[in-house]
C-alpha cells in the first residue's frame, strides 16, 4: 500500500516533465537540406555599409548580378527563387557554411557560420551565397541572417 503514491507521484513527474518538453512553435519550421541548395563563391572585396547585402532574385532578368545566373531560365523562377548574400570579410582565408535555414510565420531566419582558421592571410575577401529555395518557403518573408563566429 505504501507504494502506490510513490508509483504515483512518479507517473505524474513522468507526464508532466513529457508534457513540458521544450517544442517549437507549430509556426517554425526548420527546413530540410534537400529543400533548399546552396553555392559558395570567393569573390573580391566589396565595401559595404553594413558588411553584407541581402538579394532575392524571383526572375531570369534580374535588377541585382549574381555569378550563378547562367544557370538558371524562366522555367526555374516559375517555382523558385534565389537568396544572393554578398559578405565582405576581413581574410581571404575565411569562409561560410549556412549551417540552417527557419521558416517562420513572417520570416525565414539563415544561420551562416563563419569558419576561421587559426592562422589567415591578412587580405580582404569578399564572399557571394547563393540559396536556391522554392517560392513556397520564401514567400515573401523577411529574411534575417544570424552570423555565427563572425
Amino acid at each position: 500500500m505504501r507504494k502506490i503514491p510513490y508509483i504515483l507521484l512518479s507517473l505524474f513527474f513522468v507526464l508532466f516533465f513529457t508534457a513540458c518538453s521544450n517544442k517549437q512553435s507549430e509556426n517554425t519550421n526548420t527546413l530540410t537540406d534537400s529543400s533548399y541548395k546552396v553555392y559558395y563563391n570567393q569573390v573580391g572585396y566589396m565595401e559595404m555599409d553594413e558588411g553584407y547585402t541581402i538579394d532575392v532574385i524571383a526572375s531570369a532578368s534580374p535588377k541585382v548580378s549574381c555569378s550563378r545566373m547562367d544557370e538558371y531560365d524562366y522555367k526555374y523562377f516559375e517555382n523558385n527563387v534565389l537568396i544572393v548574400i554578398n559578405k565582405d570579410t576581413s581574410s581571404g582565408s575565411f569562409s561560410y557554411k549556412v549551417n540552417n535555414i527557419t521558416r517562420e510565420d513572417t520570416s525565414l531566419a539563415i544561420d551562416i557560420e563563419a569558419l576561421k582558421p587559426e592562422v589567415y592571410t591578412d587580405d580582404m575577401s569578399g564572399w557571394e551565397i547563393v540559396i536556391e529555395i522554392s517560392k513556397e518557403n520564401y514567400n515573401n518573408r523577411l529574411i534575417d541572417i544570424n552570423w555565427i563566429n563572425d
